[in-house]
């Protein structure tokens, strides 16, 4: 609050940084669902709060990331702060900024809890994350293409 009486531009709202170009800023609930629908790359959300002060210590983490995994990976930021989106802050187990949620195919898989990440631990576990979804949607802990015997017709799918 001091630093912002001294100097109330300050720096830029995340959303408005320009460095922050390559993560996906979003605004409204609807925004964030239809992106988890219509993305078919994998989704790190930060759910953030503007005056949080671990967030705006990640955030340039995060935009590093964002850039350096673009076309791979989606790398998006929300404030969630506003108690309109308690629901959503519920849904996702929100319960601290920043909280990172690891999505695939629309579905939330995993937390990512590094608070001292750097971009390349951050690049790192999205490459490394062993956990992904068979033909069923059901979460297995290998990579596809999944053998026949692990999933087979949906109701011999032994993960699910």
């Amino acid at each position: 609050m001091v630093a912002f009486l001294k100097d109330p531009s300050g720096p830029p709202l995340w959303e408005e940084n320009p460095e922050a170009k390559d993560v996906v800023h979003i605004e409204t609930e609807k925004d964030f669902r239809k992106l988890l629908k219509k993305e078919e790359r994998p989704v790190l959300m930060m759910f953030y709060a503007p005056w949080c002060g671990v967030c705006k210590r990640m955030q340039p983490i995060f935009q590093q990331t964002a850039t350096e995994t673009k076309g791979k990976y989606v790398l998006a930021g929300m404030n969630v702060h506003p108690a309109e989106f308690d629901g959503l802050k519920q849904e996702y187990n929100v319960k601290g900024y920043p909280t990172f949620c690891y999505f695939e195919k629309g579905k939330f898989l995993h937390h990512y809890e590094n608070y001292g990440a750097t971009p390349k631990d951050i690049a790192d576990w999205l490459k490394n994350f062993s956990w992904n979804l068979c033909k069923h949607d059901a979460l297995l802990p290998l990579p596809p293409p999944f053998p026949e015997d692990i999933c087979g017709p949906a109701q011999n799918c032994v993960a699910g």
